[in-house]
């Protein structure tokens, strides 16, 4: 009769685990699918760098950058259903992660690194100092993501914000757009 509570109270456990875990990947999943949908709409606020926005069209990138000097295969992600490609301009220090919609294609994530000049709204850009990037932004720091001395600085959230990676105190790269799903 014992071992029968026992695993009755197991049971229970395991079921009410499971269900916690699902309600939190539905909900990461809604996120995920907001995020998408924002894009897709042009309603996506998160960071701006040189001419690039989130959901800047192909045709805008095209314009003003060139055709890329690589195009990943496209892929459609199990997490929001849309088909993603990264393009890269090596030469320019640009990497894009694209969405497509409809007959067009958009920026969904962007990647500076050296030569690239881009600046923020903020300028801060590539070679800016740790100390820069700290003061003009210093409102906007996500302290989850801060440990000590560490060489990135995350805005907003890993999920949809702006990632700044230092090496001796100045930035490398600037990341924006969801870095985790």
């Amino acid at each position: 009769m014992l071992m029968k509570k026992s695993n009755i109270c197991l049971i229970a456990i395991l079921v009410l685990a499971l269900g916690i875990s699902s309600f939190i990947l539905i909900r990461r999943q809604g996120d995920i699918n907001q995020y998408a949908q924002e894009m897709l709409n042009g309603t996506q606020s998160q960071g701006t760098i040189g001419f690039l926005n989130l959901g800047t069209s192909d045709k805008e990138v095209i314009k003003n950058t060139g055709q890329p000097k690589t195009k990943s295969e496209a892929v459609i992600w199990e997490a929001d259903r849309l088909e993603h490609q990264t393009w890269t301009y090596e030469n320019k220090g640009i990497e894009l992660g694209m969405i497509r919609n409809k007959e067009e294609q958009q920026v969904w994530s962007i990647k500076i690194t050296s030569p690239c000049d881009y600046k923020t709204r903020k300028s801060i850009g590539i070679g800016s100092t740790k100390s820069e990037v700290l003061n003009v932004y210093k409102d906007k720091i996500n302290e989850e993501h801060r440990f000590g001395d560490q060489d990135i600085v995350v805005l907003g959230s890993i999920y949809d914000g702006i990632i700044f990676h230092f090496k001796n105190n100045k930035v490398v790269s600037i990341f924006i757009g969801a870095a985790a799903e």
